[in-house]
């Protein structure tokens, strides 16, 4: 089988042979029979929940000494595995761009999983599987690289690349095509989900400690306070635009001679999330939000993997 994924801070997104696939990063020690959740995996002795909002998420930048990384890795194949005993996997995945450029960094991690056999049992529902896998290749490419491999006329004049993730910001040079440098900053949406929070509490004495009932709010666009719905939308306005004016003046401290002689692309599942605050922002600048941006990555990773037969 051939598996790719990428493993964001925020967002596991997956593909193989039972298509794209996405669920939460993060991981949960199960402790008893009463916990539930769509995907409950057992490796080394351990249950564990994946993929729900009460789990713990990472911050660990090696990944090679990440569970949360380790076993959205693993869940990403498994979900993915067709009913057979035993299957040989090849994998593509990626890493933010500073950890890539880290060669030391990035063969650690192909070598933590490359040539290794691995068996969890997955539970979805009310069936339990046992699912063994081998895998016999495994690539690691960067995060918000690769454009020029899935639409060569995104980067046919100079062009950033900007890959907006969960946790970190990811940025690509292009010049005449090909990919040049980039670099990765750690100023991604889920801050955006704490200032959120935080304005809620301080304009309608509400608090929250867990990020993820963020999405929830943004979501219905409301809270519950004394049982009652409450309208939050200034507020989530004012912490998206903030996000989206933050990202776009990083890049432009980044790059200040590219920036404005530059196109824009932008990607990630934060260019969706942000998509209209974006625009706004950008409106007399020449850019682009692509299609479906959370997939971006994981079509890239596709790409590659084909061209190098992985």
């Amino acid at each position: 089988m051939k598996a790719r994924m990428d493993i964001g801070y925020n967002t596991t997104k997956c593909t193989g042979d039972n298509g794209k696939k996405s669920f939460l990063s993060t991981i949960k020690l199960r402790d008893s029979d009463l916990e539930t959740g769509e995907y409950i995996i057992e490796f080394e002795g351990k249950e564990y929940i994946i993929g729900e909002d009460n789990g713990q998420g990472s911050t660990e930048t090696d990944r090679t000494k990440d569970l949360v990384f380790k076993l959205c890795f693993l869940t990403s194949i498994a979900t993915q595995m067709r009913d057979k005993e035993d299957m040989n996997v090849t994998v593509v995945t990626g890493l933010p761009m500073l950890q890539y450029k880290d060669k030391e960094n990035r063969i650690a991690l192909q070598k933590a999983f490359e040539g290794k056999t691995f068996e969890i049992f997955l539970t979805k529902g009310k069936r339990r599987s046992s699912k063994k896998f081998k895998i016999t290749k495994m690539l690691v490419f960067a995060q918000s690289a690769g454009l020029n491999f899935i639409r060569k006329d995104l980067v046919e004049r100079r062009t950033i690349g900007v890959d907006i993730g969960g946790g970190t910001v990811d940025t690509s040079i292009y010049k005449n095509g090909k990919w040049v440098d980039g670099d990765t900053k750690k100023i991604g949406v889920n801050s955006m989900y704490t200032d959120l929070l935080r304005r809620i509490g301080k304009n309608h004495n509400v608090y929250y400690s867990d990020r993820f009932v963020a999405e929830e709010i943004i979501k219905f666009k409301t809270i519950i306070k004394n049982g009652v719905e409450v309208n939050v939308e200034k507020e989530i306005h004012e912490s998206m635009e903030k996000k989206a004016k933050e990202i776009i003046a990083k890049v432009k401290e980044m790059y200040p001679e590219e920036y404005d002689i530059s196109k824009k692309v932008f990607m990630g599942g934060g260019a969706e999330l942000l998509e209209k605050y974006l625009e706004a922002e950008m409106q007399n600048e020449n850019f682009e939000i692509i299609e479906k941006p959370q997939y971006t990555n994981l079509i890239i990773y596709d790409k590659i993997g084909e061209m190098k037969n992985v």
